[in-house]
């Protein structure tokens, strides 16, 4: 008898259970239709065909549930970043539009830079030697008192001492002449003249090292100082006072007198040279004169 073995080629038992296939080929063999040999081949294909087609089905693909997983997940996640986004930028719109109208803030001058910005001028060099009041000397005040002002106005801070001194005319004579000495703290600052119908100041006498030009000069400070601060300037000497004096020109009512030791030229001149002088002759007093 001739068996045919069609019914198991791996080709057609693939639409077979395996399970199928191998009891129907141990039948075979139980039956004589087929050798021991045979059998074990034939087994061999079976199993051989079944583990092909296992490894074909399980291809390494990801899932379609994975793949929508990441792609949910990555939606999720820019989602987030969005929203982050979004609140950082309404937060700080928010927060300007509550500084414009709950805190209005000065109007911005930067761009304005004016030239009192632009040099740091003796002005300021002389606000921060005076730290404690207002010491500066001006071509019409020594500090908050005027020439053209009157003593009653002159603030309470001070103490004013009425006295009576000897004035000199041009000629030599003497007269009495009222002054009032200001006080701050029981130091002599100031002496003060009057005029004897207006009662308005006509004259301020400096006595204190406080006070200074806005380019730092006062009591105290050189010739050299001073004509280093002042290049436009005039040196003088005043028989009927006996003092040498130097005036500045854009300070032309305030007189700086100075010491003269060591003074070399004639007295006589309009305009006395400054190198007659010792360069460290030192200002010992400062007046005020009004210009009337």
């Amino acid at each position: 008898m001739q068996i045919t073995l069609k019914l198991i080629n791996p080709n057609i038992m693939t639409k077979k259970p395996i399970s199928t296939e191998l009891a129907e080929l141990f039948d075979l063999l139980n039956s004589g239709a087929i050798t021991k040999e045979e059998y074990d081949s034939l087994k061999k294909q079976i199993l051989t065909k079944d583990n092909l087609e296992n490894t074909e089905n399980k291809t390494e693909e990801v899932p379609d549930y994975k793949t929508k997983a990441d792609s949910v997940q990555s939606k999720k996640s820019n989602r987030i970043w969005l929203y982050a986004i979004a609140g950082v930028v309404f937060i700080f719109i928010a927060f300007m539009i509550l500084k414009t109208f709950a805190f209005p803030g000065k109007p911005d001058n930067s761009s304005s830079i004016n030239d009192t910005t632009l040099n740091v001028s003796a002005e300021s060099k002389s606000n921060s030697l005076n730290k404690s009041g207002n010491f500066d000397i001006k071509q019409g005040s020594v500090g908050d008192i005027l020439i053209g002002g009157k003593i009653d106005q002159i603030s309470k801070e001070y103490t004013i001492n009425k006295k009576i001194e000897t004035g000199y005319t041009e000629d030599g004579g003497e007269y009495e002449q009222v002054v009032f000495e200001i006080y701050k703290e029981g130091n002599l600052l100031l002496k003060l003249d009057q005029e004897p119908i207006g009662k308005t100041i006509n004259w301020i006498g400096v006595l204190s090292t406080k006070y200074k030009t806005i380019r730092g000069i006062g009591i105290g400070s050189t010739i050299n100082e001073f004509i280093k601060s002042y290049q436009n300037y005039i040196i003088r000497y005043e028989y009927l006072a006996g003092e040498f004096i130097i005036r500045a020109n854009e300070l032309e009512n305030v007189k700086f007198q100075f010491e003269d030791p060591g003074y070399s030229g004639s007295k006589t001149e309009e305009n006395l040279k400054y190198s007659d002088f010792n360069p460290n002759s030192r200002i010992v007093s400062i007046s005020l004169l009004s210009t009337n």
